[in-house]
């Protein structure tokens, strides 16, 4: 995530009172949320030029399920050194929480239960996971950038 330009959110929510509440909680963190009614392929050419800072994706959106929703098969598809640049995370339905071991399988950063995020604990914890998230890629490309000046390693 670059610090030289507004954060940016892209959201592929269909639930008016979990999209609601994200603006909301987005708002509080700094990121300018883009909301989304369609998958399209400029869409897809964004998240391939990572334009996103997080992109949150519900479960069902456009009345698909994950596996045939063109977002979640980019994210899936892209080599790793562009989707580190993404914080990605699924909404679903009950049964789901913020699992890291599930999360990962699913090749995101996060999943989230779409009631959680009606609690008032949701916004501390994902402005938790985002902080975590952000410190990680910091340390790692403090590492990298001193391993490419030779100074480990």
């Amino acid at each position: 995530m670059t610090e030289n330009r507004k954060k940016k959110a892209l959201l592929f929510i269909q639930s008016s009172d979990i999209l609601q509440k994200m603006i909301d909680n987005l708002d509080q963190l700094s990121y300018q949320p883009v909301i989304t009614n369609t998958i399209t392929e400029v869409t897809i050419e964004q998240i391939r030029g990572m334009f996103y800072d997080i992109i949150f994706l519900e479960e069902g959106f456009q009345n698909l399920s994950i596996n045939e929703n063109p977002v979640f098969k980019e994210i899936v598809r892209m080599p790793m050194s562009l989707r580190r640049n993404t914080f990605f995370v699924l909404i679903g339905k009950k049964g789901k929480n913020p699992n890291s071991l599930e999360a990962f399988s699913l090749s995101a950063n996060l999943l989230l239960d779409s009631e959680f995020i009606k609690e008032k604990e949701f916004f501390s914890m994902l402005q938790e996971e985002i902080n975590s998230y952000l410190k990680f890629y910091d340390t790692f490309y403090r590492v990298k950038k001193q391993m490419n000046q030779g100074r480990l390693g």
